[in-house]
Protein backbone atom coordinates (compact mmCIF):
# COMPACT_ATOMS: atom_id res chain seq x y z
CA UNK A 1 0.00 0.00 0.00
CA UNK A 2 1.46 3.34 -0.71
CA UNK A 3 1.13 6.25 1.79
CA UNK A 4 3.47 8.53 0.40
CA UNK A 5 4.51 9.63 -2.91
CA UNK A 6 7.53 11.95 -3.39
CA UNK A 7 7.81 14.43 -6.59
CA UNK A 8 11.19 15.91 -7.91
CA UNK A 9 10.16 19.35 -8.98
CA UNK A 10 12.58 20.48 -12.03
CA UNK A 11 11.52 18.56 -14.70
CA UNK A 12 8.93 16.29 -13.16
CA UNK A 13 6.39 18.41 -11.94
CA UNK A 14 7.82 22.03 -13.56
CA UNK A 15 8.68 21.83 -17.24
CA UNK A 16 10.97 23.92 -16.85
CA UNK A 17 13.64 22.04 -19.24
CA UNK A 18 14.23 24.45 -21.58
CA UNK A 19 14.93 27.55 -18.53
CA UNK A 20 17.47 25.23 -16.92
CA UNK A 21 19.28 25.19 -20.68
CA UNK A 22 18.55 28.57 -20.98
CA UNK A 23 20.23 29.16 -17.20
CA UNK A 24 23.07 26.81 -17.93
CA UNK A 25 23.99 28.72 -20.72
CA UNK A 26 24.39 31.98 -19.00
CA UNK A 27 26.87 30.53 -16.60
CA UNK A 28 28.56 28.32 -19.49
CA UNK A 29 29.40 31.90 -21.51
CA UNK A 30 30.34 33.85 -18.31
CA UNK A 31 32.93 31.23 -18.00
CA UNK A 32 33.66 31.52 -21.84
CA UNK A 33 32.30 28.39 -22.86
CA UNK A 34 30.28 27.59 -25.70
CA UNK A 35 26.14 26.89 -25.64
CA UNK A 36 25.09 23.72 -24.50
CA UNK A 37 21.26 21.85 -25.58
CA UNK A 38 19.08 20.15 -24.15
CA UNK A 39 19.81 16.77 -25.45
CA UNK A 40 23.10 17.26 -24.15
CA UNK A 41 22.46 18.61 -21.22
CA UNK A 42 20.19 15.23 -20.63
CA UNK A 43 22.95 13.14 -21.56
CA UNK A 44 25.55 15.10 -19.09
CA UNK A 45 23.15 16.14 -16.52
CA UNK A 46 24.09 15.10 -12.67
CA UNK A 47 23.91 16.22 -9.19
CA UNK A 48 25.72 17.87 -7.12
CA UNK A 49 25.61 20.59 -10.06
CA UNK A 50 28.83 21.68 -9.71
CA UNK A 51 29.89 18.03 -11.37
CA UNK A 52 27.49 18.61 -13.95
CA UNK A 53 29.59 21.58 -15.01
CA UNK A 54 32.90 20.05 -14.71
CA UNK A 55 31.40 17.36 -17.34
CA UNK A 56 30.59 20.45 -19.44
CA UNK A 57 34.46 21.84 -19.32
CA UNK A 58 34.08 24.38 -16.54
CA UNK A 59 37.29 24.68 -14.50
CA UNK A 60 36.99 23.29 -10.70
CA UNK A 61 39.01 26.08 -9.14
CA UNK A 62 37.29 28.60 -10.80
CA UNK A 63 33.88 27.27 -9.92
CA UNK A 64 34.40 26.87 -6.24
CA UNK A 65 35.97 30.26 -6.41
CA UNK A 66 32.81 31.76 -7.77
CA UNK A 67 29.49 29.83 -6.73
CA UNK A 68 27.85 32.72 -5.57
CA UNK A 69 28.12 33.90 -8.52
CA UNK A 70 27.32 31.49 -10.90
CA UNK A 71 24.07 30.84 -9.17
CA UNK A 72 23.39 34.63 -9.40
CA UNK A 73 23.78 34.22 -13.29
CA UNK A 74 21.85 31.27 -13.64
CA UNK A 75 18.83 32.58 -11.93
CA UNK A 76 18.99 36.00 -13.74
CA UNK A 77 18.43 33.78 -16.71
CA UNK A 78 16.10 31.23 -15.61
CA UNK A 79 13.53 32.81 -13.37
CA UNK A 80 11.82 35.56 -15.79
CA UNK A 81 11.26 31.80 -17.80
CA UNK A 82 10.67 29.76 -14.52
CA UNK A 83 7.36 32.14 -14.56
CA UNK A 84 6.32 31.09 -17.98
CA UNK A 85 6.62 27.60 -17.40
CA UNK A 86 3.70 24.90 -17.53
CA UNK A 87 3.31 21.65 -15.44
CA UNK A 88 4.25 18.22 -16.70
CA UNK A 89 1.61 16.87 -18.54
CA UNK A 90 -0.81 15.01 -16.30
CA UNK A 91 0.58 16.62 -13.00
CA UNK A 92 -3.11 17.90 -12.11
CA UNK A 93 -4.58 14.95 -12.66
CA UNK A 94 -2.55 12.82 -10.65
CA UNK A 95 -2.52 15.36 -7.81
CA UNK A 96 -5.84 15.40 -7.29
CA UNK A 97 -6.27 11.74 -7.47
CA UNK A 98 -3.87 11.30 -5.12
CA UNK A 99 -5.63 13.40 -2.86
CA UNK A 100 -8.93 11.43 -3.43
CA UNK A 101 -7.37 9.11 -2.22
CA UNK A 102 -5.80 10.17 0.83
CA UNK A 103 -2.33 9.59 -0.25
CA UNK A 104 0.29 12.25 1.19
CA UNK A 105 1.99 14.27 -1.79
CA UNK A 106 5.14 16.08 -1.32
CA UNK A 107 7.65 17.50 -3.41
CA UNK A 108 11.56 16.85 -2.70
CA UNK A 109 14.00 19.17 -4.36
CA UNK A 110 17.19 20.65 -4.99
CA UNK A 111 15.11 24.00 -5.67
CA UNK A 112 14.15 26.92 -3.45
CA UNK A 113 10.65 26.59 -1.69
CA UNK A 114 10.15 30.02 -2.18
CA UNK A 115 10.10 29.73 -5.79
CA UNK A 116 8.73 25.89 -5.61
CA UNK A 117 5.19 27.79 -3.52
CA UNK A 118 5.26 30.20 -5.79
CA UNK A 119 4.79 28.59 -8.91
CA UNK A 120 2.67 25.84 -7.26
CA UNK A 121 -0.15 28.41 -6.63
CA UNK A 122 0.59 30.41 -10.02
CA UNK A 123 -0.14 26.56 -11.56
CA UNK A 124 -3.39 26.66 -9.35
CA UNK A 125 -2.12 22.63 -7.82
CA UNK A 126 -0.39 24.39 -4.34
CA UNK A 127 -3.20 22.54 -2.07
CA UNK A 128 -2.51 19.30 -3.38
CA UNK A 129 0.72 19.29 -1.80
CA UNK A 130 1.16 18.22 1.60
CA UNK A 131 4.72 19.75 1.84
CA UNK A 132 7.88 20.59 0.62
CA UNK A 133 11.47 19.71 1.40
CA UNK A 134 13.95 22.40 -0.45
CA UNK A 135 16.80 24.37 -0.23
CA UNK A 136 16.11 28.24 1.55
CA UNK A 137 16.75 31.30 -0.84
CA UNK A 138 20.32 31.69 0.64
CA UNK A 139 21.32 27.74 0.66
CA UNK A 140 23.51 26.77 -2.04
CA UNK A 141 24.73 23.70 -0.81
CA UNK A 142 23.17 22.22 -3.72
CA UNK A 143 26.26 23.21 -5.80
CA UNK A 144 28.01 20.95 -3.86
CA UNK A 145 26.56 18.01 -2.27
CA UNK A 146 23.70 16.07 -2.14
CA UNK A 147 21.37 16.82 0.18
CA UNK A 148 17.75 15.20 -0.86
CA UNK A 149 18.34 11.42 0.17
CA UNK A 150 18.67 12.73 4.08
CA UNK A 151 15.57 15.06 3.85
CA UNK A 152 13.14 12.09 2.26
CA UNK A 153 14.48 9.75 4.38
CA UNK A 154 13.94 11.62 7.78
CA UNK A 155 10.34 12.49 6.84
CA UNK A 156 9.88 8.85 5.89
CA UNK A 157 11.30 8.00 9.23
CA UNK A 158 8.89 10.54 11.62
CA UNK A 159 6.13 9.82 9.60
CA UNK A 160 6.93 6.09 10.58
CA UNK A 161 6.05 5.20 7.17
CA UNK A 162 7.39 1.66 5.71
CA UNK A 163 10.04 1.60 2.68
CA UNK A 164 7.64 -0.34 0.41
CA UNK A 165 4.56 2.09 1.42
CA UNK A 166 6.53 4.79 -1.03
CA UNK A 167 6.81 5.94 -4.38
CA UNK A 168 9.46 8.54 -5.52
CA UNK A 169 9.25 9.77 -8.79
CA UNK A 170 11.73 12.18 -10.84
CA UNK A 171 13.12 12.92 -14.06
CA UNK A 172 16.99 11.90 -13.40
CA UNK A 173 18.81 9.03 -11.97
CA UNK A 174 19.25 10.90 -8.31
CA UNK A 175 15.52 10.17 -7.71
CA UNK A 176 16.13 6.87 -8.63
CA UNK A 177 19.31 5.94 -6.52
CA UNK A 178 17.61 7.53 -3.50
CA UNK A 179 14.76 5.19 -3.49
CA UNK A 180 16.90 2.43 -4.30
CA UNK A 181 18.98 3.15 -1.53
CA UNK A 182 16.22 3.55 1.30
CA UNK A 183 14.05 0.48 -0.64
CA UNK A 184 11.35 2.60 -2.13
CA UNK A 185 9.56 2.19 -5.19
CA UNK A 186 10.94 4.27 -7.91
CA UNK A 187 9.11 5.73 -11.07
CA UNK A 188 11.99 7.67 -13.41
CA UNK A 189 9.67 10.26 -16.16
CA UNK A 190 11.03 10.89 -19.65
CA UNK A 191 11.01 13.99 -20.98
CA UNK A 192 12.72 15.79 -18.22
CA UNK A 193 16.61 16.53 -17.26
CA UNK A 194 17.94 13.42 -18.31
CA UNK A 195 17.86 11.43 -21.81
CA UNK A 196 15.50 8.43 -22.45
CA UNK A 197 18.89 5.70 -22.05
CA UNK A 198 20.19 6.63 -18.67
CA UNK A 199 16.56 6.82 -17.06
CA UNK A 200 16.48 3.22 -18.34
CA UNK A 201 19.81 2.42 -17.12
CA UNK A 202 19.23 3.41 -13.86
CA UNK A 203 16.47 0.37 -13.98
CA UNK A 204 13.63 1.94 -12.00
CA UNK A 205 10.67 -0.01 -11.10
CA UNK A 206 8.69 1.76 -13.67
CA UNK A 207 9.81 4.05 -16.45
CA UNK A 208 6.79 6.51 -17.43
CA UNK A 209 6.12 9.00 -19.79
CA UNK A 210 3.21 10.56 -18.52
CA UNK A 211 2.34 11.38 -14.96
CA UNK A 212 -1.24 10.21 -15.33
CA UNK A 213 0.31 6.76 -15.57
CA UNK A 214 1.39 7.26 -11.95
CA UNK A 215 -2.73 6.25 -11.46
CA UNK A 216 -2.71 2.69 -12.57
CA UNK A 217 0.81 2.15 -11.02
CA UNK A 218 -0.47 3.31 -7.39
CA UNK A 219 -3.90 1.09 -7.97
CA UNK A 220 -1.34 -1.72 -8.21
CA UNK A 221 0.85 -0.94 -5.73
CA UNK A 222 -1.80 0.28 -3.41
CA UNK A 223 -4.54 -2.54 -2.99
Amino acid sequence: MIKLVAFDWNGTILADTNAVVAGDNAVLKYFGRKRTTLKEVQKKFIMPIRNFYIAMGLNPKALDRNSDKMWSIFLKAYEPLENKCRSRSGAKSVLQFLQNNKIKTIIFSNHMVQHIQKQLKRLNIYNYVDKILARELDDVSHLHIKSKDKKISELVNKLKIKPKEVLVVGDTDEEVDIAKFFGYYSAALTGGNTSTPRLKATNPDYLIHNLKDLKKIIQKLHY
